[in-house]
C-alpha cells in the first residue's frame, strides 16, 4: 500500500462526506480500505515515476510567447457575445461603422487586448448615444474602460463573462509558481475544485459536476497523473484544512508506448503541456528506463494512437478544438486510461450506474429484508429476493417467509391481500380452483396474462373460463 499519513485519510474523508450528496453513511468503510484500487493501479508504475513519492515539485518560470497570446485573445472576440453585442448597439445608434463604433472595435484588437492598455488618441461617447458621457482616454485600461461601456448601456453579464476569460489569458503571460506532477487520491478528487474562478464537468463541489465519477477512474488508472499549477492561496477543505488551490490543470498519460496531455483547464498552454511532457519524459527515461523513439514533441498520430474510457468523459472523441501533445514511439496501440469505477463510501468497483454519481445505490437508497430487517445487497443479486409487490427479502428468510404464490403469473407476493383463490367457470361448472394476484396482473403485462382489466369484476366469486388466454389455460392443465 503506498503510504497516505492519518492528516490525509481526514482530508479525503471530510471531502466524500461533504460532497457525495448523500446522507447514508452506514455502509462507510475506512478510507484506507477504499484505497485499495488507487494504491494498486500507482504501484504499477507511477508512483516510482515520481521517485516513489506522491508528488513532483518544482519552480516554474515561464513566458508565453507574443503570437500566442494575441491568438488566444483574437480567438476570445470571436468566440464571446461580449464584442459582437458592443458593436451592434453602437451600429444601431449611429450606422454600420460609424466613427464611435469603429473607435471602440479598437478596444478589441488583440494586441490592445494583450497588454490591456488602449495606445490610440481620447475618444468621448456622448448622450444620446449613452446615458452619461464617457472619456475613453490613450493609456487607459482596456478591461476597466470595457467594464464602464458594458454598464451604461446594459452588458454587464455579457462584459463579465468576457472580463474573466480575458483576466485568465493574461494571468498566462507570466508564470511563476509550483508546478506538482500528482499521484495523490486528493489532487484526483479535487482536480476541478479550485478557488480560481473555473471548473468543469468533474467538480465534486458543483453538485452538477456531470461526470465526477471520472475523477475516481483517474485515481483508479494505472496510467493517469495530475499535473497543475499551485496557486499560493490554498483552498479551505470542509475540515478546515488547507489543500492545493489549482490556477491550472491537465491530465498527463503516461504509457511505455506514449506520454501525453489530456484536455487541459481553464485553458490550452501548449508551451507548458511540452514542458511538462519533457519533464516526464525524462523522469520516464531516469526512474523506469523507458524511451521513446519518436523523442521529439509533437501531435499526437491518432492514425496510430486511440484512446477509450468509461464514465470518464473522453476528451480525445469529443473535442476537436484542443491540441494534444506527446512523445511516442513508431507503434499502434489503443489506450483505455480510465482505472475502474468505485463506490466512495463502501469502496467496491464496477458496480456505479451513471457518470455523476461517486456513491453506489447499495450505499445511498440501502435495502432491508422485510422479513428479519437484515441489509441485503443489491451487488449480489443471490443475497435476496424481489417478491411481486415489491418486497425484499433475504436469502436466508425466503424459504420460512409468508410468501403465496400466483398459479398463472408464478409471482412470488409478500404477506398480502394481493393473491386470491377462486374457482374456475366453464359454463356454469366449477372446473378447477387458481390463485389468481389481480392487483399485480392489472398493470404489469396484460398479454401476458389473462384478462384485461376491465373485463374482470376483482369482487368477482369466480374467473370464467371463456376469459382465459391459452397461455393460462396451458399453465392449469386445462385447456
Amino acid at each position: 500500500m503506498i503510504p497516505l499519513t492519518s492528516v490525509d485519510y481526514d482530508n479525503i474523508h471530510s471531502w466524500r462526506c461533504h460532497y457525495s450528496y448523500c446522507d447514508n453513511v452506514d455502509n462507510m468503510v475506512s478510507v484506507p480500505e477504499i484505497l485499495g484500487p488507487w494504491s494498486e493501479a500507482k504501484s504499477a508504475h507511477l508512483y516510482k515515476l515520481l521517485g516513489n513519492q506522491l508528488m513532483y515539485k518544482e519552480n516554474l518560470t515561464y513566458k508565453a510567447p507574443t503570437n500566442k497570446l494575441h491568438q488566444h485573445m483574437a480567438n476570445l472576440c470571436s468566440e464571446s457575445s461580449f464584442r459582437e453585442s458592443i458593436i451592434e448597439y453602437f451600429c444601431a445608434k449611429e450606422g454600420y461603422y460609424g466613427p464611435i463604433t469603429s473607435d471602440i472595435s479598437c478596444l478589441f484588437f488583440s494586441p490592445v487586448l494583450t497588454k490591456n492598455i488602449y495606445p490610440y488618441p481620447t475618444f468621448y461617447i456622448n448622450p444620446p448615444m449613452v446615458p452619461k458621457k464617457i472619456k475613453v482616454e490613450k493609456n487607459c485600461k482596456v478591461s476597466r474602460i470595457l467594464g464602464r461601456i458594458a454598464k451604461e448601456i446594459g452588458l454587464e453579464k455579457e462584459y463579465e463573462e468576457f472580463r474573466i476569460k480575458h483576466s485568465q489569458i493574461l494571468n498566462t503571460k507570466e508564470i511563476t509558481g509550483e508546478l506538482v506532477l500528482s499521484i495523490h487520491p486528493l489532487d484526483y478528487l479535487t482536480m476541478s475544485d479550485n478557488d480560481c474562478g473555473w471548473d468543469s464537468c468533474m467538480s465534486w463541489r458543483h453538485h452538477e459536476g456531470e461526470y465526477r465519477q471520472g475523477t475516481i477512474e483517474m485515481m483508479n488508472s494505472p496510467t493517469v497523473l495530475v499535473a497543475y499549477l499551485r496557486n499560493p492561496n490554498d483552498i479551505t477543505l470542509p475540515n478546515g484544512n488547507p489543500w492545493s488551490n489549482k490556477q491550472w490543470r491537465e491530465l498527463f498519460i503516461v504509457d511505455k508506448d506514449i506520454i501525453c496531455n489530456v484536455r487541459a483547464y481553464p485553458y490550452e498552454n501548449n508551451a507548458l503541456t511540452d514542458t511538462i511532457i519533457t519533464k516526464l519524459h525524462e523522469l520516464a527515461e531516469k526512474n523506469l528506463g523507458w524511451t521513446y523513439s519518436n523523442n521529439s514533441i509533437c501531435d499526437i498520430p491518432f492514425e496510430k494512437f486511440s484512446f477509450g474510457t468509461n464514465f470518464m468523459y473522453n476528451d480525445f472523441d469529443r473535442d476537436d478544438e484542443n491540441t494534444y501533445r506527446c512523445v511516442c514511439n513508431n507503434s499502434s496501440k489503443h489506450i483505455y486510461y480510465s482505472g475502474p469505477d468505485m463506490c466512495i463510501f463502501c469502496g467496491c468497483t464496477s458496480i456505479i450506474d451513471s457518470e455523476n454519481k461517486v456513491v453506489c445505490e447499495d450505499c445511498c437508497d440501502p435495502l432491508y429484508c422485510d422479513e428479519c430487517g437484515t441489509r441485503v445487497s443489491r451487488i449480489n443479486n443471490d443475497s435476496y429476493y424481489t417478491t411481486r409487490d415489491y418486497h425484499y427479502i433475504c436469502a436466508d428468510c425466503y424459504d420460512n417467509a409468508n410468501l403465496t404464490k400466483c398459479d398463472i403469473s408464478g409471482g412470488v407476493f409478500y404477506n398480502s391481500n394481493r393473491v386470491t383463490t377462486l374457482p374456475v367457470h366453464k359454463n356454469g361448472e366449477k372446473i378447477a380452483t387458481i390463485n389468481i394476484a389481480f392487483s399485480y396482473v392489472a398493470w404489469y403485462d396484460k398479454n401476458l396474462w389473462f384478462y384485461h382489466p376491465e373485463e374482470v369484476n376483482m369482487g368477482s366469486p369466480f374467473v370464467d373460463y371463456n376469459n382465459l388466454t391459452n397461455y393460462a389455460r396451458v399453465k392449469l392443465l386445462i385447456f
